[in-house]
Order: C-alpha cells, then structure tokens, then sequence
C-alpha cells in the first residue's frame, strides 16, 4: 500500500521534529545577526534524497569561517512566480533557482511573529510531499538574511540532481504553464482552518 506522508497532528513523532524545527527558528531570530549572517547557516535534511548522514530528520546547524553564501545567493534566487501572499509572509517559486526546478521561497521581515512562519512553512512542506509523492519523500530548507531587510526560508524538493546542474552548474526552470499549475494546486494549502 503506497502511503502519502503528511505533517499533521496525528503523526507526533513529525510534529516533535517539526516543533524542533520551529524552536531553532526562535532561537536564530534572537541570535546576533552579525553573527548568525557571517558565521552560522541553518538547515534542514528530510528523506533519504536530502542529503542528511543521519537517516531520521533532523536539522543542523553549521559555521563556515571562509565562506560568504551571499556572494552565490542572491534575492535573484528567492524571487519568482507568486503563490501566496499576506500580511506576513510572501511566498514565490523561484524563476532562478539555486539548484532547479522547484524551490519555494518564504520572504519574511524580521519582527514577523515566528507563528506565522512556522504555519506558512509547514503549509509549503505539505504541498511539496503531496505534490511530489511518487518522485521523492525528501526535501530541505534553508534559511538566509540577505542584504534587503528581510529574511528568507528556501524549500527544496530533493530527487535525483539534474546533470546539467551537476556537470555544468546549469539550474533548470520550469515554465510559465506549469508555474500557473503550482499556483493552482498550492493555493487550497494556504487556506487558514
């Protein structure tokens, strides 16, 4: 029996990683931006495709001394077709994505109320392990402060990298048809119930 995997509230053992998740987010905000913009990058690895050494979910949190991520990642790579926007957040499917095809970008400002975030994003999350079910059950998100006073969450489903990317450092896209489907799709997620 092929099973779709869900976030909801019946499945704890989620809900406990995704709460964790939820807590690091609190904790990033209240770190030193100084600090967490130069030294210390966020993540998080889902499904056997993600990347993780660890095979449970989980999320890490790295320091890198000789690397400025902001010189490979722009807002170029967080801005594209809208999907959803409110009061808090706006979230878009990248037309320049880092790796390709579909990453789902989640701009914020700074002072937005981590509840907010954390519903947005689970929301995102759900729509990508629907939507991709017979492809991949793995994903990651990342966080980055760019230099244009907001902050941003990147979710990227993960399946077999594209050779393009892998030899030539070429993202794929997808199209304007298919980017209207999405948005079709996405939008009953972001219902509030």
């Amino acid at each position: 029996m092929n099973k779709k995997k869900t976030i909801s509230s019946k499945n704890n053992g989620e809900d406990y990683a995704f709460g964790r998740s939820i807590l690091k987010i609190i904790i990033l905000k209240l770190c030193d931006s100084v600090t967490l913009t130069m030294l210390k990058r966020y993540f998080k690895n889902h499904g056997p495709m993600s990347g993780g050494s660890i095979r449970h979910p989980h999320s890490q949190i790295i320091g890198l001394r000789n690397y400025d991520y902001h010189e490979d990642i722009t807002v170029k790579n967080m801005n594209g077709w809208l999907l959803h926007e409110d009061q808090d957040i706006r979230i878009t499917l990248s037309k320049h994505p880092i790796i390709g095809f579909f990453e789902y970008n989640l701009r914020f400002k700074p002072d937005v109320p981590v509840r907010s975030i954390a519903m947005r994003l689970q929301q995102t999350i759900r729509y990508v392990l629907d939507s991709l079910a017979k492809f991949s059950q793995s994903y990651n998100y990342f966080f980055y402060q760019l230099e244009d006073g907001y902050e941003y969450i990147k979710v990227i489903p993960r399946y077999i990298t594209t050779p393009l990317y892998v030899g030539y450092k070429i993202p794929q896209t997808c199209n304007d048809e298919r980017a209207a489907k999405i948005l079709h799709n996405i939008t009953p997620y972001f219902e509030l119930k």
